[in-house]
């Protein structure tokens, strides 16, 4: 009779233990297991304009013109080119670069063109004031016909601004 009892017994709790203890250790097939979520890791520049960029008071670098000298160059003539750049945010900007690409729009048929890149870093730039890079290029094995000069501010990313959208500008120019 003891026997009997026992294994009813067991029986009885191991029913009772699997549907009380079911629903806390079931799994859903269906779902992927809870990640547990960590805090960002932030570097030493993001901690230190982490109040900056709680209160929307950060730079905001921008190109605002293209200049060349000559104007209108001829193939192998060397060409300066100026870049201005603007701050437009509320706080001083860090240094940053600045590249810049020349490359026929619509070259000859049967021609390949060089396409000329050159970057420079410009220093940090105050709210609502500007700076210039300079690039010089000669443009050996140009072919005529229309340019086009494309520049990016901030080309590594590495300044943290109110606006990351507007860091590139291009400005047409003829090749005569």
């Amino acid at each position: 009779m003891f026997k009997k009892n026992a294994k009813l017994w067991y029986l009885a709790s191991f029913l009772l233990s699997f549907f009380l203890l079911t629903p806390l250790f079931a799994v859903d097939y269906n779902r992927s297991a809870p990640v547990r979520k960590s805090a960002p890791i932030m570097s030493p520049k993001a901690k230190q304009l982490a109040p900056l960029i709680q209160t929307g008071d950060l730079p905001d670098l921008q190109p605002n013109s293209i200049t060349f000298s000559p104007g209108k160059p001829r193939p192998g003539d060397t060409v300066t080119v100026w870049v201005q750049v603007w701050n437009t945010g509320k706080v001083d900007s860090t240094p940053a670069m600045v590249s810049l690409r020349l490359r026929a729009t619509y070259p000859p048929q049967g021609s390949n063109p060089p396409v000329y890149t050159a970057s420079t870093s410009i220093p940090a730039v105050k709210p609502n004031m500007a700076k210039v890079a300079t690039f010089t290029v000669t443009m050996n094995g140009a072919t005529q016909g229309q340019w086009k000069a494309e520049t990016v501010v901030d080309t590594n990313n590495n300044v943290i601004e109110a606006n990351e959208t507007n860091n590139a500008m291009h400005q047409l120019f003829q090749v005569l």
